[in-house]
């Protein structure tokens, strides 16, 4: 505009159109259908997504029970070992499908002989797990638990290392190891972006040559984690398992040896009393 003459009367044109489409009752009627339209779109975009991430997990699903004796439960997945006196509860990095550790859980399984228990996070998000979490360990009473995970699903489970003092087993670096139990294994990867924790007492770390901080998860659709990196990571977990294993039984029996050297501490002189005095009463009984 070349001067604020122009500029005003432009502008009361402007204002003046906006009213007379204000009081048009087309052009209402026409914005009506035009967000209506609009809501119909976002909710078949919506549901179009949800089909798709549906469709993924079914196919995960597929994948992980077509595991052998995989067994499903309300809380998560199941992977036997050969014995249930000690398991392995383990929860998946936030927004990744439980079902893609199937493949590394059921080798951790297999090696070990530790029944592994993959406890399913709401909305996958490792803190909500808390509830699967427990209801896993209720689901075996009489086991040793060991408690692990991946990415955030393992710095959840340092919290509840701490929590209920228990060894804790780390796959991928973790912000929050510091708050784990004095037992601890962390694997990680040789290009994982993370900081992993720093060296203490009781804590045993393992770097896997090869992979990012993915390689602990084979999702559906992704890239296949090479079979030597699973290798490693499988091999160190099992290791670390096994020596647990021994030192626990180790102590079990040292428990019990104390047991019976207290029990006869303690009964046998009750014992050799009764005896003694048992027989000095059959002896005043004869010279009676």
């Amino acid at each position: 505009f070349k001067d604020a003459a122009m500029a005003a009367k432009a502008f009361e044109g402007f204002h003046r159109l906006a009213v007379v489409l204000g009081k048009s009752e087309a052009l209402h009627e026409a914005m009506r259908y035009g967000y209506v339209g609009l809501g119909v779109v976002v909710l078949v975009a919506i549901f179009a997504t949800c089909g798709r991430m549906w469709s993924k997990r079914k196919a995960a699903s597929a994948t992980a029970l077509a595991t052998p004796d995989v067994q499903a439960r309300a809380w998560g997945l199941v992977f036997p070992g050969k014995t249930k006196t000690r398991c392995l509860c383990y929860l998946q990095d936030s927004f990744v499908q439980d079902r893609a550790y199937a493949p590394l859980l059921a080798a951790i399984a297999l090696k070990s002989g530790w029944t592994v228990c993959l406890a399913s996070a709401r909305l996958r998000l490792a803190p909500l797990g808390r509830r699967q979490v427990t209801s896993a360990m209720a689901a075996f009473p009489d086991a040793t638990w060991v408690l692990g995970g991946h990415g955030l699903g393992g710095s959840f489970a340092a919290l509840l290392a701490k929590e209920f003092n228990l060894p804790l087993v780390l796959h991928g670096a973790t912000s929050l190891g510091e708050t784990s139990s004095s037992k601890a294994l962390q694997v990680t990867a040789e290009h994982d972006a993370h900081r992993p924790m720093a060296a203490r007492p009781g804590l045993t770390t393992v770097d896997v040559r090869g992979g990012g901080h993915e390689v602990f998860r084979d999702c559906v659709g992704d890239a296949a984690t090479p079979e030597a990196v699973t290798g490693a990571i499988v091999d160190a977990t099992a290791t670390w398992l096994a020596d647990l294993t021994k030192k626990t039984d180790w102590r079990r029996r040292r428990r019990r040896r104390r047991g019976i050297f207290l029990f006869f501490l303690l009964f046998f002189p009750v014992v050799v009393a009764a005896e003694v005095e048992e027989r000095g009463a059959e002896g005043v009984e004869r010279s009676g």
